[in-house]
């Protein structure tokens, strides 16, 4: 039961990066956003811009199918039906998944060189999580106001609150 909440909790973590996954209706309005967001905050000039997009994009899709192949073999359904080995050896795909995204990393590291100044390189990241951030702050506001709509739709209809 241990590993099996250690295990969910670790999965929880990475799903964060799945609430910005494109499968909803307005993943190309959220990347949008993103590409706007980050050639803002990094400055990035034309040629800069027309140099990063690709690798960025050709980053992000390895990144996504990455850990797509790590959902779909080791869904968190599944561990009821598992065994400890079997939950065990699903610890260490995901420590290896890990590990493969932070080689990719590198990859990405090195192939932005030359295109962009190495100060922009290093603000990337800060930017890219500032830009997640921002947008869990404006989900959650409004879900928010959302759900206080409904709310009060339900009081002037004379339901209940």
């Amino acid at each position: 039961m241990k590993k099996y909440i250690i295990f969910t909790f670790i999965f929880l973590m990475g799903g964060l990066n799945m609430a910005f996954a494109q499968k909803r209706s307005g993943g190309g309005k959220i990347e949008a956003l993103k590409k706007a967001y980050i050639t803002d905050k990094l400055n990035l000039t034309e040629a800069e811009a027309n140099a990063f997009w690709p690798v960025y994009d050709e980053h992000e899709k390895r990144i996504k199918a990455i850990k797509e192949n790590f959902r779909t073999t080791y869904s968190p359904r599944k561990f009821k039906e598992m065994s400890d080995q079997e939950i065990e050896t699903a610890l260490y795909a995901k420590i290896d998944m890990e590990q493969t995204i932070l080689d990719e990393r590198k990859v990405f590291l090195t192939a932005l060189r030359g295109k962009l100044p190495i100060k922009k390189i290093a603000r990337l990241e800060r930017v890219h999580k500032s830009f997640k951030r921002e947008m869990l702050r404006k989900m959650r506001k409004h879900r928010g106001k959302n759900k206080d709509e409904r709310r009060k739709k339900r009081f002037e209809e004379g339901g209940q609150n």
